[in-house]
């Protein structure tokens, strides 16, 4: 199983109706060189399409946080995701951090408008 190491900080600008929760996660710490697997429902903001987040410590594994003291690993497979609501025609500028486990490897990103009816893969999403 090929494993994915995420070390995601979100940034933006521009009038946003719902801010991002938990961007950097560190709302959730785990001691430094630690490594907690948790229920996305104890995880604030995040959400996870298995329902757990593996969230690591700075330095676990010998591997730094991009950014404060914490970040999160996935899995092969696995989305990590949340949902915010944007005002229409305003431009939202993301950033994030990725590092892969080992060698190379490839990091979706994507962005969906959920449409009229607000539910994820339904005819109006675009």
């Amino acid at each position: 199983m090929k494993s994915l190491m995420l070390c995601l900080v979100i940034t933006f600008s521009g009038k946003v109706n719902a801010d991002i929760i938990n961007g950097d996660f560190e709302d959730f710490l785990v001691n430094e060189n630690g490594r907690e697997i948790i229920s996305d429902s104890l995880y604030p903001g995040w959400k996870s399409s298995n329902t757990l987040i593996d969230v690591w410590g700075n330095m676990h594994n010998g591997v730094p946080s991009y950014s404060g003291g914490v970040h999160v690993m996935l899995s092969k497979n696995i989305s990590l995701y949340q949902d915010v609501n944007t005002f229409l025609d305003e431009s939202i500028f993301w950033s994030f951090s990725h590092r892969p486990r080992s060698g190379w490897d490839i990091l979706q990103f994507t962005v969906t408008d959920l449409g009229l009816d607000q539910i994820y893969g339904t005819t109006d999403d675009r």
